[in-house]
């Protein structure tokens, strides 16, 4: 059997805690927490209607043709753009981009002046119509699975049942050699939108190395606050050991900071390592070794508001809060899941060793 990612022991307080939105947006820059966006999380609204979108791009490209641009050099420079989307971003436009074109691609034949104008549409439009083949022409090196550069198969990502009738995403042994990380995604809907209480690294395989569909609506607290909390990195050592370093985003004594938590062989409950100064924007731009580098110590006695960010129904970022109480850090901080108030939507984000996101069916 391959081996399967390493997963953080779960302890569990009495209890529950409030992850209340507090106050007005902090403006942070952007989300503090999951700074690759939620394009393809199961549970969001989908939204429709882009066919404009690609009336201009085909008008842009018509446009471009009569300046002299060849399409070989429009191709070049949108493959050079999706190269920085997000490869879920990427495969879920595919879709919507097939649709638009061929709903827009007879205007902007009939548009175009002159012979060469309408063949640069045609031909580009033939690409645009392809859908998912779209991403292999234009997308370069970010392409799905089917194109080679994802490893594994967005459709095997579905619950089924094992012997025992549990609820499983069964994967090949040659997959799960190809998965780099799973991690446990939990929204609250608070009525407006959907709070993100974090990435973790929490989950159980069955007897047979499939991974169970399980959430018992906890999560992770500080002192019975739940806090937002983003997996960094595990390590397995040799000896059979592990390390998993997380972070959890706030303000420390009313500056701006994620304190660095570590899960290891002989912390399974965790510890609070340190803090880190975000001195600009939301700091998901650092590495791990910045990230990790440099700390101020955590002292009993400080002052702690925790933040979370905060999304629409559609997956789209709108503002980083306060959420929870404002705490101030007891002499040895309890890390523990807590039951968690509130309307919960959960599943598994599962990345491969390329890199490549995919997302599990939401666990009932």
């Amino acid at each position: 059997m391959a081996d399967r990612p390493t997963s953080r022991e779960e302890y569990t307080t009495s209890g529950s805690g409030s992850v209340d939105r507090r106050g007005d947006g902090l403006d942070l820059g952007g989300p503090v927490g999951n700074s690759g966006g939620y394009g393809r999380r199961p549970g969001l609204k989908r939204r429709g209607g882009r066919g404009w979108l690609w009336l201009v791009v085909i008008l842009i490209v018509i446009n471009a043709v009569s300046e002299g641009v060849t399409f070989a050099d429009i191709r070049q420079f949108v493959s050079e753009q999706i190269r920085e989307i997000d490869a879920d971003e990427i495969k879920e436009g595919a879709g919507d981009l097939a649709r638009s074109a061929g709903e827009n691609i007879d205007l902007a034949v009939n548009g175009a002046e002159g012979a060469e104008s309408r063949e640069a549409v045609t031909d580009f439009s033939g690409t645009v119509s392809d859908g998912d083949g779209t991403i292999s022409v234009l997308a370069g090196e970010k392409t799905p699975a089917h194109s080679g550069g994802a490893l594994l198969d967005p459709d095997h990502f579905e619950w089924t049942r094992n012997r025992k009738l549990q609820k499983v995403l069964a994967l090949t042994e040659q997959e799960w050699e190809n998965v780099d990380t799973i991690k446990l995604n939990v929204f609250v809907d608070d009525g407006g939108g959907f709070i993100d209480l974090g990435l973790d690294p929490l989950f159980k395989f069955d007897d047979y190395g499939n991974l169970l569909a399980k959430y018992d609506g906890t999560w992770l607290s500080i002192d019975k606050q739940p806090v937002a909390f983003y997996h960094l990195k595990t390590v397995d050592h040799d000896d059979g050991g592990y390390t998993i370093t997380g972070y959890v985003p706030a303000f420390l004594n009313d500056e701006h900071v994620n304190l660095i938590l570590i899960f290891d062989t002989d912390h399974p409950q965790g510890y609070i390592k340190g803090a880190k100064v975000i001195e600009d924007g939301p700091g998901t731009d650092l590495s791990f070794e910045q990230m990790t580098d440099g700390l101020i110590p955590v002292r009993a006695g400080d002052h702690v508001d925790y933040v979370c960010d905060y999304y629409n129904y559609y997956g789209e970022f709108i503002n980083n809060y306060f959420f929870g109480y404002p705490m101030t850090m007891s002499e040895n901080p309890e890390i523990r899941n807590i039951k968690v108030k509130g309307k919960k939507s959960a599943c598994y984000m599962i990345t491969d060793k390329n890199g490549y996101r995919y997302w599990t069916p939401l666990i009932d």
